[in-house]
């Protein structure tokens, strides 16, 4: 089958997120983008390139294409990616699984009616097809729920149209053998519709006990006895049906449903008139959906909180980061001033000890120089004094030189003058008249004289 074949499913335009929302047996169910809504697409295996698992594929691409059903999941079309010959089967999105509700244990039991209702329903409409569609693989896994709890059966992978022109019967493995009647495990099995009201039956059991009831053995050898003894089906799971209450109203439906034998067990619409009926005796669920719907809100707010909170987480993540880095930054920095200062006071005090080496050195000279110039002052000031003693000696002598001169000159001239009185004497004595003149010039002369000499 090429792409010609599913022209009219082709998606024109289609944006991969990239988060997975699960895997299966064909490969991995991602969430992508279409016209703005999410839908979820479901990608082959890159190993998956045999022509008879691709033309299975397509098989299954134009089966689901014509099913329009409140409880199947709708196919919105399909898609190939660049570079790829195998397309995608891109289907509605839908939130939670039924198997996420059974662990969390979340589901009132009324609730727990209703998606087994629609399961019905879904599986009825299925059934109702001809020729008739057999799932196949009816499991919690592939069960879906919308966001007010309505149930949608999805994964039509294993399913195969009935063909009437081989009995009505199918001939090919079936899938999850937990879940599978004893004809679906024959080396070549042969069932019909009624291995999906099995399936149902095994279905009604996890989701009334919330685990997954995985049967025992299917053979068991008895004490005393040689060949080994069929288990029935119903015993095989007895371990989880004793965990149900006996008064619960659908264990005579699943354990009909569970039969061995594909006649004994009843069409798939009988089963839903009988959970109909069983659930009209509920109390109306109004108030329930209408809590889980609050819940649901009260969920999805949780869940923008934490996105905000981890919003705000990686904010603070990268504030956190960036103020390490500036930390960091400033450490470093603040490092480098400190090898710098450090350096400048490794500088500054070698530079101190110079500078105080040479203030000593010049203190010590300025003393040296200091003691030099009294030295120098003193001889200076003793050689003064020596040519000044010299000097004054050499005057002194001059002077008593002079004074001696002076002296005998003076002695000479007091000879003389005397010498001349006594000469005029004697002429005054000649003379008595001018003697007494002469006397008294004589006298005067002799008064001016030694003036004369002092000078």
């Amino acid at each position: 089958m090429d792409r010609g074949q599913l022209q009219p499913l082709l998606l024109p335009d289609l944006k991969e997120t990239g988060k997975e929302l699960g895997r299966g047996a064909y490969g991995v169910v991602t969430e992508v983008i279409v016209s703005g809504t999410t839908c979820a697409a479901k990608k082959l295996h890159p190993a998956i390139i045999q022509g008879y698992t691709l033309k299975r594929f397509c098989d299954e691409v134009l089966l689901h294409s014509q099913q329009r059903h409140p409880n199947i999941v709708l196919l919105i079309g399909v898609y190939y990616p660049r570079r790829s010959k195998l397309p995608m089967l891109v289907m509605e999105y839908l939130p939670l699984s039924l198997t996420q509700c059974l662990e969390r244990e979340e589901l009132p039991l009324q609730m727990k009616y209703s998606i087994l209702l629609d399961v019905a329903k879904g599986l009825c409409y299925l059934h109702g097809k001809r020729p008739p569609i057999v799932h196949r693989d009816l499991t919690a896994n592939n069960v879906l729920l919308t966001s007010s709890y309505s149930a949608k059966i999805s994964d039509l992978g294993v399913s195969r149209l009935a063909d009437t022109f081989k009995m009505h019967e199918l001939t090919t493995a079936p899938g999850n053998a937990m879940v599978m009647p004893p004809e679906a495990l024959k080396d070549n099995p042969v069932y019909d519709h009624k291995l999906d009201v099995f399936s149902y039956g095994c279905l009604i059991l996890h989701v009334l006990t919330g685990q997954f009831p995985q049967p025992t053995n299917q053979f068991v050898q008895e004490p005393g006895k040689e060949p080994f003894k069929r288990v029935p089906e119903w015993d095989r799971r007895s371990s989880y049906i004793k965990n149900i209450p006996k008064v619960n109203e659908l264990l005579p439906l699943a354990k009909h449903c569970l039969s061995d034998a594909p006649s004994s067990r009843p069409e798939i619409v009988d089963s839903y008139h009988f959970v109909e009926q069983v659930l009209s005796k509920c109390p109306k669920m109004q108030n329930v959906m209408q809590l889980m719907k609050e819940k649901e809100a009260a969920k999805k707010h949780v869940c923008e909180l934490n996105a905000e909170n981890e919003t705000l987480r990686a904010e603070k993540v990268e504030i956190e980061k960036q103020l390490r880095a500036d930390r960091e930054r400033l450490t470093a920095k603040v490092a480098s001033l400190q090898n710098t200062l450090s350096l400048k006071e490794n500088e500054f005090n070698y530079c101190t000890q110079v500078l105080r080496e040479i203030i000593r050195s010049r203190d010590e000279q300025l003393v040296k120089l200091q003691e030099d110039n009294v030295e120098l002052l003193k001889k200076r000031e003793a050689d003064l004094k020596e040519e000044h003693l010299t000097e004054l000696a050499a005057m002194k002598e001059e002077y008593e030189a002079k004074l001696l001169a002076a002296t005998i000159e003076h002695k000479q001239q007091l000879c003389e003058s005397h010498r001349e009185s006594e000469v005029r004497v004697s002429e005054v004595l000649k003379e008595p008249v001018k003697s007494s003149q002469a006397l008294k010039d004589t006298a005067a002369q002799q008064q001016s004289t030694p003036l004369a000499i002092d000078g």
